[in-house]
């Protein structure tokens, strides 16, 4: 995310990032601005990056289970003769 996507008031920065409002401000922790905006990104990226490694786990389950259920139909038409 590029400095350019957040609105800068003094030295508070604002944007909407997945559908909420996000506030940050330079002071306490952070010393500047670029600070804290590169903080808020740094922590976002994590959480989308543990989200998306978590929805991988699942669509790999739900591949390995639709690939057990097929050899096993597969091994069902050999052992009926229902070849298609």
């Amino acid at each position: 995310m590029a400095r350019g996507d957040w609105t800068i008031v003094g030295r508070v920065a604002i944007r909407y990032a997945n559908g909420r409002q996000v506030v940050v401000a330079a002071g306490g922790r952070f010393k500047s601005l670029d600070e804290a905006i590169g903080h808020w990104e740094r922590q976002e990226a994590e959480r989308r990056n543990r989200e998306l490694a978590e929805l991988g786990h699942v669509v790999n389950t739900a591949f390995k289970r639709m690939e057990r259920a097929c050899r096993r139909l597969n091994e069902i038409k050999f052992e009926t003769g229902d070849l298609v």
